[in-house]
């Protein structure tokens, strides 16, 4: 079982609702200072996992690279999703700025550590929760890589719950939250993959990851490639998605020479390629 942390914002109400739906039942077995934070740690129903609230926000919380000084696996941070459409959502994400554009924390074209199966054990778990009626309403999905903070060094993601303030205190939107940071603690065996195409909720790469044995760590989106970066893009989101050996297109609005750019540096580095509707079936 890995040693995980999750990281939480006392401002942020989505995440003060995960965070407390977290530690409902569960136990307090130990506390620990680190040089910039204390961690809980906790066990609830045989799992163990931590807890530490951040300095600041989350999407510039470079000091969690601490962490991985302490023998962490891997980091969740929990947060409130924010859109124009306040559409309710569910989401995850690996943070990341894949261009050289770094408005919201990060650095400019760099990418944080993907934790492939971690996150799709969190997409499934959230799933199953709507599914099954326990939190209505809400879309699952992943979302694109983006925002900061910077890379922890460890495997990380984002788990969001979307569009607004009445959604992010939804004590039914954060017990599943919190169900499925519980199940990222001791992941399963996936098929590691990158993602590029489509648009900032992965719509065909979410279908992909909840039908197939496929984990996504990056996923770049349509808007944020550019054929004069791609190779250095490409490189960063390979090397930091752990044990990747696919490549999955979503291929419905990128230029055939873009594909054909992707395809041949997939070949280079012996990634098997598909698109995400030959995985879909």
């Amino acid at each position: 079982m890995r040693k995980l942390i999750v990281l939480w914002d006392k401002s942020d109400p989505a995440s003060v609702n995960i965070a407390e739906k977290l530690t409902e039942g569960a136990t307090k077995t130990d506390e620990q200072e680190l040089e910039f934070h204390r961690v809980e740690f906790w066990e609830r129903d045989g799992i163990k996992f931590a807890m530490a609230a951040s300095l600041g926000e989350l999407i510039e919380e470079d000091e969690a690279s601490e962490f991985a000084d302490h023998g962490f696996d891997a980091v969740v941070f929990a947060s409130r999703h924010e859109s124009r459409s306040r559409e309710p959502t569910l989401t995850v994400h690996v943070p990341g700025n894949p261009t050289p554009e770094a408005k919201f924390g990060g650095d400019p074209m760099s990418l944080c550590t993907a934790d492939p199966a971690g996150m799709k054990e969190a997409l499934l778990t959230l799933k199953k929760a709507v599914d099954e009626g326990r939190v209505q309403g809400y879309t699952v999905c992943y979302e694109a890589t983006h925002h900061g903070p910077s890379d922890p060094g460890i495997p990380c993601f984002f788990i969001e719950i979307g569009s607004d303030e009445e959604r992010w205190k939804d004590d039914d939107a954060g017990r599943a939250c919190a169900e499925a940071i519980l199940a990222a603690v001791d992941p399963d065996g996936y098929r590691h993959a990158i993602g590029y195409g489509g648009g900032h909720y992965a719509p065909k790469h979410t279908d992909v990851a909840l039908t197939t044995d496929i984990a996504y760590g990056h996923i770049i989106p349509d808007y944020a490639i550019d054929t004069d970066r791609l190779r250095t893009q490409f490189k960063e989101a390979l090397e930091k998605t752990p044990d990747a050996r696919h490549l999955v297109i979503d291929d419905s609005s990128l230029p055939d020479r873009t594909v054909e750019l992707l395809e041949d540096l997939a070949r280079e580095n012996n990634l098997k390629v598909a698109t995400a509707d030959e995985l879909k079936g």
